[in-house]
C-alpha cells in the first residue's frame, strides 16, 4: 500500500468514531502484511513535517500490526532514536510500542537513549515521566537481555527517583515498581558487579524514611487504603528478591544493613527494618528460621513493644508473615505482646486506630488455642466495637480471625445477634457473613440457613468475594444438616460448578495503541478527550486473578458436601467430577500447591 493510501488509514485511526476505527485497523493490519506496506509507512514517516506527528503515527502501526514492522525495525528504531532527543514524551510511547517487534541487539543499542530521555521528562513533568517509566518494564518483558549491560544506569535513575522525597508519592511507587519488576525477570543479574548491594542501599531510603504525620500511611489512618506509598513500594521489591535469589546471598548483604535503622532513634528507621523482615518471610523464611532465630525474635518482641504504634504495626505484619515457618517459636512472643495491645483499647475505648486492631488481630491468630484465657478481654471490646460505625469492619475481622484460629466459647447473645444484623445488610454486609461462615453451626445454628441465602442472592453479582463467602457458608450448612442439605444443593451447587470454571481466554482486540493519542501541538499535551472507555479492551482475564482463590474455595466446599451430604450428594456427582477433570488441563504452575494438592 502507497504511503498516501497508509496515512488516509492511519488518519482514521486517530478519529473518534469507534466503527472507522475498527474497519480502519483490520485494513491496516492487511495492509501492512503486503510486501510493500513496512516500505511505504517508512516513507510516510520520512516525509511527516513534524517529529511528533510521525511517532504518533508509529505507534499506532505498531499497536494495531507490530508483527509486521519487524523487518522495518532498523528505519523506526532511527526515527525513535531522533525523538527520544526532540519529543521524549511521544518518542518512549513509541519506542514501548515497537519494542516487541524488534530482533536484539536493536534494543540494547536503544536503552541508553531511553534512560537519557526519561532522565529529561522526569525533570520536566512528573506525571507524563510517570508514566513513561512503563518503557522500562516493556524492555524487561520483551528483551531483557538487552538491560543486562545497562542495568546500572537503570538503578540509579529509578534509585534516584524513589528516594528523593520532594517527588510525589505517585512518580516514586512507579519507579519501584519497574524495580519490582527487574527483581522477578533477572534477580541473579544483581550479583554481579555490586549491583545488589547498591540496590539494596537505595531501596533502604524510601524504606527507612522518616515518618510523616501530615502526610500518613495506608495503615495509619481510616481512609488511606489504596494511597500509593513508597515504603511499601520499596517492600515489594525486597519480596521480589527474596524470592528470586539464593536466601543466603540476598541476607549476608541486606541484615547488617538494617541493624542500625532497627536500633536508631528514628521510628521511620525501626519500621522500615521491621518491614524488611516481613518482605523477607515468603522466599526467605526457612533461612531465617535456621540461621537468625534470634536475631528475629529479638527485632519482633522490641517492634511488638515500640512506643510508637505505626513501629508495633510493623512488627505484627512481620510477626504475620513469619507465622508461617516459626509458629511455635512466635505463640509465647504473641502472648508476652497481648497485655500492652489490650491496654492501648482500654485507653482509648471509643476509637483505636486501625493499626491497634490490625496487631490485636495478629496476636490472636498467633495464639491460636492459647488465646482462650484472654476472651474474657477481648470479646468486650469486639462486641462493643460492633456498635460503633467506625470500628465494625476492624471488629468484624479480628471476630474473624478469633473464629477460624481457636475454639471459642459461646459468644454472648447481643454480639451474635449485633453479627446476624449487620449479615443482613449494609456495608459490612459480605464480612459478616464470613465471620458467620467462621462461626459455623455450633454458634449460629439455623441462622445459617438465612445467611445461605443472602449470600447467593449477592453471589447473583459475579462478585468474587461474594462467590467465596457463599461457599463457605454453603459448607457450613451442610454440617449443620448433613443429608438433610438435599433441597438446597440445585439452587447452590451451579455457583460452585461456576467457580472451577477457568476464565476464558481474552478476546482479541480491535483497538489500536492509544499511548500516543496526543496532540500536535504540543509535547505536554493531555490524551486525546475521544479515548474513551470503549477502546480500552477488555480487561485480561488471567488464572492468576481471582480464578485461583475461587477454585480452592470451591474445591473445599466440595470436600465437606462429600463428607457431610453423604447420597444425597450422588445425584448431582457427575457435571462436578467434569469441573474438576477440566480444570486438570490447566498447568499446575499456574495454581498454589494447595489447589493441585
Amino acid at each position: 500500500m502507497a504511503a498516501a493510501a497508509l496515512e488516509r488509514l492511519l488518519g482514521e485511526l486517530l478519529e473518534p468514531d469507534g466503527a472507522r476505527i475498527r474497519q480502519a485497523s483490520e485494513r491496516l493490519r492487511d495492509a501492512l502484511r503486503e510486501p510493500e506496506g513496512p516500505e511505504g509507512l517508512a516513507e510516510l514517516l520520512r516525509a511527516a513535517e513534524r517529529p511528533q506527528g510521525a511517532l504518533r503515527f508509529l505507534g499506532v502501526a505498531v499497536g494495531v500490526a507490530g508483527p509486521a514492522l519487524a523487518r522495518a525495525g532498523p528505519a523506526h528504531l532511527r526515527l525513535c532514536r531522533a525523538g527520544l532527543r526532540a519529543r521524549p514524551l511521544a518518542a518512549t510511547a513509541a519506542t514501548a510500542a515497537l519494542l516487541p517487534s524488534l530482533r536484539p541487539p536493536l534494543p540494547r543499542s536503544l536503552l541508553p537513549d531511553v534512560l537519557e530521555a526519561l532522565q529529561e521528562l522526569l525533570g520536566l513533568d512528573e506525571d507524563h515521566g510517570a508514566d513513561a517509566l512503563e518503557v522500562l518494564d516493556e524492555f524487561l518483558e520483551s528483551h531483557p537481555e538487552s538491560v543486562i549491560p545497562h542495568l546500572r544506569p537503570l538503578l540509579e535513575l529509578c534509585l534516584q527517583v524513589a528516594g528523593d522525597e520532594c517527588r510525589g508519592d505517585a512518580v516514586r511507587v512507579r519507579a519501584l515498581a519497574t524495580l519490582t519488576f527487574l527483581a522477578q525477570k533477572r534477580p541473579r543479574a544483581l550479583l554481579r558487579g555490586g549491583l545488589l548491594a547498591l540496590l539494596l542501599r537505595g531501596l533502604l531510603v524510601p524504606l527507612c524514611a522518616e515518618i510523616r504525620p501530615e502526610n500518613p500511611e495506608p495503615e495509619e489512618s481510616w481512609e488511606g487504603e489504596g494511597r500509593p506509598c513508597p515504603r511499601h513500594g520499596a517492600a515489594q521489591v525486597l519480596d521480589a528478591l527474596a524470592q528470586g535469589l539464593p536466601p543466603e546471598k540476598l541476607l549476608k548483604e541486606l541484615l547488617p544493613l538494617l541493624e542500625e535503622p532497627a536500633r536508631g532513634g528514628a521510628a521511620g528507621g525501626r519500621k522500615g527494618a521491621l518491614m524488611a523482615l516481613a518482605a523477607l518471610a515468603r522466599g526467605c523464611g526457612a533461612a531465617l528460621r535456621q540461621r537468625y532465630l534470634g536475631v528475629v525474635l529479638g527485632a519482633l518482641r522490641a517492634g511488638l513493644g515500640d512506643p510508637e504504634g505505626s513501629v508495633r504495626g510493623a512488627a505484627a505484619a512481620a510477626l504475620r508473615e513469619l507465622r508461617e515457618e516459626m509458629e511455635a517459636e512466635l505463640a509465647p512472643l504473641a502472648a508476652e505482646a497481648l497485655p500492652r495491645i489490650l491496654g492501648e483499647f482500654w485507653e482509648f475505648p471509643n476509637s483505636p486506630q486501625p493499626k491497634a486492631w490490625f496487631v490485636l488481630e495478629t496476636l490472636l491468630e498467633a495464639l491460636g488455642e492459647g488465646v482462650q484465657p484472654w476472651l474474657p478481654q477481648v470479646l468486650p471490646r469486639i462486641s462493643a466495637a460492633l456498635e460503633a460505625p467506625r470500628g465494625r469492619e476492624l471488629a468484624l475481622s479480628a471476630l474473624h480471625a478469633l473464629a477460624c484460629s481457636s475454639g471459642l466459647p459461646p459468644l454472648p447473645p447481643p454480639t451474635l445477634a449485633a453479627v446476624a444484623a449487620l449479615a443482613r445488610g449494609g456495608e459490612q454486609q459480605l464480612q459478616a457473613l464470613e465471620v458467620l461462615a467462621a462461626l459455623g453451626p455450633a454458634q449460629v445454628g439455623e441462622g445459617l440457613l438465612e445467611a445461605l441465602q443472602l449470600g447467593l442472592r449477592l453471589a447473583e453479582s459475579g462478585d468474587s468475594d461474594a462467590t467465596r463467602v457463599t461457599l463457605a457458608l454453603l459448607s457450613a450448612v451442610s454440617e449443620l444438616l448433613g443429608e438433610g442439605t438435599a433441597p438446597l444443593l440445585p439452587q447452590a451447587l451451579p455457583l460452585l460448578q461456576g467457580a472451577l470454571r477457568p476464565p476464558p481466554p481474552p478476546s482479541p482486540s480491535d483497538a489500536p495503541d492509544w499511548l500516543l493519542g496526543f496532540h500536535d501541538d504540543e509535547e505536554g499535551a493531555e490524551p486525546m478527550e475521544d479515548e474513551d472507555e470503549e477502546w480500552a479492551g477488555p480487561e485480561l482475564a488471567e488464572v492468576g486473578g481471582a480464578f485461583p482463590g475461587l477454585a480452592e474455595a470451591a474445591l473445599g466446599a466440595l470436600g465437606e458436601l462429600a463428607e457431610n451430604c453423604g447420597s444425597a450428594l450422588l445425584p448431582h456427582l457427575e457435571p462436578l467430577l467434569a469441573a474438576i477433570l477440566d480444570l486438570t488441563q490447566v498447568s499446575p504452575s499456574q495454581f498454589p500447591p494447595s489447589i493441585n494438592q
